[in-house]
């Protein structure tokens, strides 16, 4: 299912599930459905031209209404939506001690199932937090199309526990975001991915301007360069992850492992408050970052944010 949003188009909330949503490109113009909701009406419509059987159309539809339910669709208007009489969630009567028509080899959740590495995890937490993002500031993810998330260990820092590099630092031009390996907690990488989404929705360096004006209307606070979920945003966050399995990773801990001092070049570091430039050699580097004059912090100039 495509989570690309096309450009222009505003939120609005889906005719059937109720949950706000915007235009990938895939639904028909002024259907003004979800994702979810246009794809389950091209099923039955498969049901129609004879393609599925009932049972067929079944297996089909229900990890589609289980994904929208997660995503904030209204169960019950979904299910009275659809042409045939859907019977009990086999997921949910397996839970309660019914036996379930699927092998027990078989996944419960179609979701969980394609999200058993880390980054389809991410980029299925990524779209999520795109919804919430969208209904505080519309617009804010127009580019999403271009946007890419993956674990991986911060730029030249031991510190960072994400970065986000430009568009302009790739070679297929994509905002690339980096989630670092030491974290596995969900209430970590959450709200440490929708800081680096904020830096690529402003595309600015640094954490002053559009990028705090933004951080802080989605309920970020702290110091900007390493913000944290306010009460409110925690919340959202909290619900947000909720229907999605647990994150497939276990924290790594990097120590000294493979690192080399680098001795004959001076590394230039840029303050993201004041833009302070300095330069120094990676072995004072490995020994700990300096605090600028006016309380921020160098990264490295050409690095990601």
């Amino acid at each position: 299912m495509s989570s690309k949003f096309r450009k222009g188009q505003g939120c609005y909330n889906c005719r059937i599930c109720g949950r706000k949503t915007r235009d990938t490109g895939d639904q028909a113009i002024g259907s003004e459905l979800c994702p979810h909701c246009w794809e389950m009406g091209g099923e039955e419509n498969s049901f129609q031209d004879g393609y599925l059987s009932e049972e067929e159309l079944r297996e089909k539809l229900w990890p589609m209404v289980r994904e929208c339910v997660a995503k904030g669709g209204d169960r019950d208007s979904i299910l009275k939506s659809l042409m045939i009489e859907m019977g009990d969630d086999p997921c949910e009567a397996t839970s309660s001690g019914v036996e379930s028509p699927l092998p027990p080899s078989s996944p419960q959740s179609p979701l969980q199932a394609g999200l058993e590495n880390r980054e389809a995890w991410l980029n299925e937490l990524m779209n999520r937090l795109v919804y919430y993002m969208e209904e505080i500031e519309p617009g804010s993810c127009d580019k999403i199309a271009d946007w890419r998330v993956s674990c991986g260990w911060p730029y030249a820092s031991r510190k960072a526990i994400g970065q986000c590099w430009s568009a302009s630092a790739s070679k297929n031009g994509k905002v690339e975001m980096f989630i670092s390996p030491a974290l596995d907690l969900p209430s970590d990488v959450d709200h440490v991915l929708l800081h680096e989404m904020v830096h690529a929705s402003v595309a600015v360096k640094g954490h002053g301007g559009p990028f705090s004006k933004l951080a802080k209307k989605l309920g970020m606070t702290g110091k900007m360069t390493a913000t944290v979920a306010g009460p409110e945003l925690r919340k959202r966050l909290d619900e947000i992850v909720a229907g999605m399995p647990p994150y497939p990773h276990n924290a790594l801990s990097p120590g000294d492992f493979g690192r080399k001092t680098q001795t004959t070049r001076m590394v230039k570091c840029r303050c993201d408050e004041c833009g302070y430039i300095l330069r120094t050699t990676q072995k004072w580097l490995d020994k700990g970052v300096p605090f600028c004059y006016c309380g921020g912090n160098f990264e490295l100039a050409s690095g990601g944010e």
